[in-house]
Formats: structure tokens, sequence, C-alpha cells
């Protein structure tokens, strides 16, 4: 829920919508078809279809923490390969990369920015930013040697560009979400 209200928030809405079993319009009252219309008449199509994909991450089985490396990298292919929405942002993202960075690395930039902004967490610490005490539930007072305390993976600086780019796509299309749900509740 909204931190300044009890009402759910645009993504919240927006993730509910997505999940609907009923997208029945009904003119008297607001429903998740009027949240789904919204969102077809968004100008921001990557930011929605990372609104989309953020959806979906949220909702997915991730695998827990491992010493196992190789194990975790493919499990986390698992788990990609489940994402409906991942071939198209990945593809949207990479163009943009391309523009930015050169064709060369766009691939490699894209899947590094869009993990980066679907798992921001260290892997190590798990964003918890200090070693845990081994065989307990506690933290140590020493910070995470792979993140240096910050509690995020590490990143590299085209990535974490092309993950600001993407932010601002989803603050567009959550904004733009926002002035056609206000018109929705307007006129319902």
């Amino acid at each position: 829920m909204n931190e300044t209200t009890d009402r759910p928030g645009v993504d919240e809405r927006y993730a509910s919508a997505t999940n609907a079993s009923s997208l029945l319009v009904t003119p008297e009252r607001a429903c998740s078809a009027d949240v789904i219309i919204a969102a077809g008449w968004s100008p921001s199509r990557l930011g929605m279809a990372l609104l989309r994909l953020a959806s979906e991450w949220d909702a997915s089985a991730k695998p827990a923490p491992s010493a196992n490396a190789e194990w975790l990298v493919h499990e986390q292919r698992l788990l990609m390969g489940k994402l409906k929405t991942l071939p198209g942002v990945r593809d949207q993202v990479q163009l943009y990369a391309g523009r930015k960075f050169g064709a060369d690395k766009a691939r490699d930039v894209a899947a590094e920015a869009i993990l980066h902004w679907l798992d921001p967490n260290c892997r190590t610490c798990d964003g918890r930013k200090y070693e845990a005490v081994k065989n307990t539930a506690r933290l140590s007072g020493r910070h995470c040697p792979a993140c240096h305390g910050s509690g995020e993976r590490k990143a590299g600086i085209a990535a974490l560009l092309v993950t600001d780019y993407m932010g601002s796509c989803v603050y567009g299309a959550r904004e733009q979400l926002k002035k056609k749900l206000k018109f929705f509740n307007n006129h319902a």
C-alpha cells in the first residue's frame, strides 16, 4: 500500500489489474479494466513494459542465495526464462544501450542493466550490508567485503546509466498512468 494513504499505489493497481480474472468494463465504478486501458494509452512503451516485468519478477519464486555460484546462475537463468515480458524489454533496452555505447556492447550492457534493475542486492550479503556470523542468523559489525557495505551488487558505469534511463521511463509511465486513472475515476 502507499505510505501516505491506505489505497494501493499505481504499481500495485497495475500489478493487480494484469493478474485480474475479469476485465469487464463497468461504467458505474473504476475497475481493473480501467487500469489496463489507461496503461495502453501511456506513451511510455518501455516504462509500461518495465512495470509489467517488475510485476512478473516480484511474483516469481527466486532461488535462495547459495555458496554454489554455478547453481545460482543456473537457477537465475531458469527464472529469467519464465519472465514473459523480458524479451521485449531486453530488445528495447538493448536498442537504447546500442545508441549510447555502440552495438558491440549493447547486449552485455542491457543484460547487466536489466538484472541490476530487477535485483540490485549484493549476492554475498543479500543487501544486508554486513557479513553474517557463521552458523547464526545474526550480522557481524564488519561490512560485506563484496559490496563494501553498500548492499548493492557491482555494476558497470554503462549499465548504471542505462538503469537510470530505465528508472526515468518507469517514472514517466507511472505519472501518465496516474493522470489517466484520475480521468477514469472522475468520469466513473
